[in-house]
This record gives structure tokens, sequence and C-alpha cells, in this order.
């Protein structure tokens, strides 16, 4: 989870480095973000469905890809735009559903600590 901010925090410079205008570049950040939201929503009930590692598995390998397939090749508006909302949207998800993976395969006694270790462990660089 320590990556998984790196488009967050540079996303904006990127797209300046691309030659987008650095108050269009803006614009993609807020994609990122709004994709995010969507996928904090939506995903979570697809866990509920197919089963949270399941789903968690498919969400990390596909906010990986987007960032090696799609982020790599990226040059133009659009192509940062599509980047930017497929990648929050799969971060989101991942961000949302990794503490009820965790609290799902703890006991009731030990969900509070065991997610408290791993947001520590996840914090180190």
């Amino acid at each position: 989870m320590t990556g998984i901010f790196g488009p967050y925090f540079y996303i904006i410079q990127y797209s300046q480095f691309r030659g987008v205008s650095a108050n269009i570049a803006f614009y993609v950040l807020s994609s990122m973000s709004a994709g995010g939201v969507a996928g904090r929503v939506i995903l979570p009930f697809c866990a509920d469905a197919i089963g949270r590692f399941n789903i968690l598995t498919i969400i990390a390998f596909l906010s990986g890809l987007s960032c090696l397939a799609i982020g790599v090749i990226a040059k133009s508006l659009s192509m940062l735009l599509i980047f930017s909302t497929l990648y929050g949207l799969f971060s989101g998800a991942y961000i949302a559903i990794v503490a009820p993976s965790v609290a799902q395969i703890s006991s009731l006694g030990q969900v509070g600590s065991r997610v408290g270790m791993m947001y520590s462990l996840l914090s180190i660089p």
C-alpha cells in the first residue's frame, strides 16, 4: 500500500511533463479522485458476492496493470484521463477492501490489533 499513493502525488507533474497545461493537469487528479470514490463505493458490493480476497487479488492486479499498460504510454490528455480514472477506481477499491479482508481472517477480539498492525507494516517505505 506504500506505493498505491504514488500516482496520486505525481499525476499533476506527469501530466505537465506530457504537455498538459497546469490548469488542466489539476483535472486529471480530480478524475483520479472521482474514480477512487466510485471504487470505494461500488466494488466492495462485488466483494460481498465474489469474495473479499478474490476481488482484492483482481483489483490489485488491475491497479498495477493500469500503471504499466496505460500510464506509461499515456501521452495525450484523453489517455491521462482514462488512466487516472481507472487507477482511481482500482486503488480506491483496494483501500476499501483491504481492512475487511484482514477482519475476515481474524477473530472478533483481534480485529483491531490486526488491522492496526497491517497499516503499521504497510506504512514502512
